[in-house]
């Protein structure tokens, strides 16, 4: 018989940081679950970890090749039996006990839902500050109707939070990793309803050695996955949709000063660039201040 709940586990290294997960999944009170390991490192410190043991049932497999980011994600997923998917990185882990008991609870206080993602306490672990996060139920609402704004401020958070049907059966873009959560987030708010679960269930690391830390402020990084996302889903907004991607790419451009086409091409390569992108930069070159104004006043939103 399969299980309820599958807690699917990318990991790569930092087999410390695994056993933390690990404990925290072993104090769990809600038992009819599998953990599902897919292992990413050139080295067998995660295997070694994840030897057979009586406490839960745990599966581990090695990649062949490393996937990497976020490929390994959909891997761990891909092999999940359980009703539900609860994938958690190596290095987050549970807040309480009684966490999937609580993702649980709401699963069937509200079966038409597919995805619940939860609020988290985020651990800098460079300092060793906590600190809450719990979003806002007015912000919910408006993301549910403008899910573009997710592309100014991330108010789901990491995707340790998130707890969903395994019939969803939607993947992470490859393309991506800085804005996977993003562009992911999107595609689940088109077509499946999606809840807040306040208490804070999952604990979510900050470290210097995340892939993500490492991309902030990237602008070749940031500006050609935004410019990627912004053809991928541009036709399928509506009007305040498509202002508020707008509004973001002019924050991008200004932020990092992306000055002509000739600047924005040698961050894009052979990609293609929105018709968008390419009038705001002939503007510029004429007159930058007064492009700016114009694009700004055209494509300003207020959803809060």
């Amino acid at each position: 018989m399969n299980p309820k709940i599958s807690i699917c586990i990318p990991a790569y290294k930092q087999a410390d940081k695994l056993q933390v997960l690990l404990q925290s999944i072993q104090q769990q009170t809600f038992r009819d679950f599998e953990v599902i390991v897919t292992d990413d490192s050139p080295t067998d410190e995660v295997e070694k970890l994840c030897q057979p043991q009586s406490t839960f049932d745990l599966k581990y497999y090695k990649n062949s090749v490393a996937k990497g980011s976020p490929d390994n994600w959909n891997t761990a997923i891909s092999y999940a039996k359980g009703d539900w998917i609860k994938l958690i990185h190596h290095d987050d882990y549970f807040s309480s006990p009684d966490a999937l008991q609580c993702f649980m609870n709401e699963a069937t206080k509200f079966p038409e839902v597919d995805y619940f993602y939860c609020g988290t306490n985020i651990l800098d672990s460079n300092n060793g500050e906590q600190f809450p996060y719990i979003v806002n139920p007015n912000h919910l609402n408006k993301i549910a109707v403008y899910p573009a704004y997710l592309f100014h401020k991330n108010l789901i958070g990491a995707p340790s939070t998130g707890f969903f049907k395994r019939s969803i059966d939607l993947k992470y873009d490859k393309a991506l990793i800085w804005l996977v959560d993003i562009e992911y987030y999107n595609r689940i708010i088109e077509k499946h309803k999606i809840i807040n679960i306040e208490q804070r269930l999952v604990t979510t690391v900050i470290s210097e050695e995340q892939l993500t830390t490492g991309l902030k402020n990237n602008r070749d990084v940031e500006i050609r996955e935004f410019l990627y996302c912004y053809l991928k889903h541009i036709e399928r907004f509506d009007s305040i949709n498509r202002k508020i991607m707008r509004h973001r790419l002019l924050d991008l451009f200004k932020t990092f000063e992306v000055n002509d086409l000739k600047d924005l091409k040698s961050i894009q390569s052979n990609a293609p660039i929105p018709a968008f992108a390419k009038l705001l930069l002939f503007g510029c070159s004429i007159n930058k201040p007064l492009t700016y104004r114009i694009f700004y006043k055209l494509n300003h939103f207020n959803i809060f």
